[in-house]
């Protein structure tokens, strides 16, 4: 299957009546999905679109493998592998149809989330090692809903990358280049990337839930860009500042110009002026690995949180579908007592 396929079928398994199930993984924006479905429900899915649209099902223009007569267990297996890539084929083809990708059958069958649209967008493949010039939006008002979602990972991806160049790395040189990606590239796209999802709003492309999430989503990558920000501007100025307060040569602790209470201790008496020193540089690197781990927890706790939140409220549409469902049958069921009552 080609990489920027959005639908893939890696396995099957056989229940214990001895059918066939194909097990169908969907990469969606946000997650993958993944669902069982018997080779039967593929029919019947073409049979209901065929009669939704009214064609004939010979006319649909996409073929379903053909069903063949399984006599063995071995040539169940068999038939199961064959049919796996033709039938993922099949399914990518409807939803690379623009009239077919959001029928509401099609993601019935798919499981997908209620106000999930597709578009041909998902089919565009990432390449994670490209530029960071990726990051520039040329146009941000013609930005659709799926494409934003995608900006807003890279934009997630290079922050991280920043990040962790800016933790491994011992080089001034590579932290200044670091600098100048997140003001001449990050920040300006980013802020486009926030006006297009205003825009989205506006045009009624997403409802006010979705901007909510969006937008808690945009505040946490500015969260991120921020603190690697601030690290850097420290940097910058414990640069700046190195020769003021290190090029005195009297001891920084009990010295004649200290200004607060800080004192000798048995510790620190032994060290001379450079050892002294180099004590405070490396508890102060130890403060800033200490600070950066807790934001990374915090950081992390945030996003789970946010992970759970958007599959509990997926749960609930889909149970609010199950229900929907229950109560549709419930109806069948009562108005089938009814002609049966009438029969007797």
């Amino acid at each position: 299957m080609s990489s920027n396929e959005v639908i893939s079928i890696p396995t099957t398994s056989i229940s214990k009546d001895n059918v066939v199930f194909y097990n169908l993984k969907i990469k969606m924006p946000l997650r993958s999905t993944s669902v069982l479905r018997r080779y039967s429900e593929f029919t019947h899915l073409v049979d209901q679109l065929c009669y939704d649209i009214g064609i004939n099902n010979k006319d649909f223009p996409y073929k379903l493998p053909l069903k063949a007569s399984i006599w063995s267990m071995t040539n169940k297996n068999a038939v199961a592998s064959e049919r796996q890539i033709e039938l993922a084929h099949f399914l990518n083809q409807v939803l690379r149809d623009r009239d077919l990708q959001n029928h509401p059958l099609v993601h019935e069958f798919l499981q997908l989330p209620a106000s999930f649209n597709v578009t041909s967008s998902i089919f565009e493949s990432k390449n994670k090692d490209a530029s960071i010039t990726e990051l520039i939006i040329l146009d941000a008002q013609g930005l659709d809903s799926h494409k934003w979602l995608e900006y807003s990972r890279l934009f997630r991806y290079h922050i991280n990358e920043l990040r962790d160049s800016y933790n491994t790395s011992g080089n001034i040189g590579m932290k200044v280049d670091i600098r100048d990606k997140i003001n001449k590239i990050i920040k300006p796209n980013l802020a486009q990337l926030s006006d297009s999802l205003t825009n989205l709003l506006n045009n009624h492309k997403i409802d006010k839930r979705e901007y909510s999430k969006r937008q808690d989503l945009l505040e946490s990558l500015k969260s991120d860009l921020g603190a690697l920000f601030g690290d850097l501007d420290a940097l910058n100025g414990k640069n700046s500042n190195k020769q003021t307060l290190f090029s005195n040569s009297r001891r920084v602790l009990g010295g004649a110009n200290t200004t607060d209470n800080a004192k000798e201790t048995n510790e620190t008496l032994p060290f001379n002026n450079q050892e002294l020193l180099q004590k405070q540089k490396q508890i102060h690197q130890q403060q800033d690995q200490d600070v950066a781990q807790l934001r990374r927890l915090i950081q992390r706790q945030k996003e789970i949180g946010q992970t759970i939140n958007t599959e509990v409220e997926e749960q609930n549409e889909l149970l609010d579908q199950v229900n929907q469902d229950v109560d549709r049958t419930n109806d069948r069921l009562q108005e089938a007592r009814k002609k049966a009552r009438n029969i007797l």
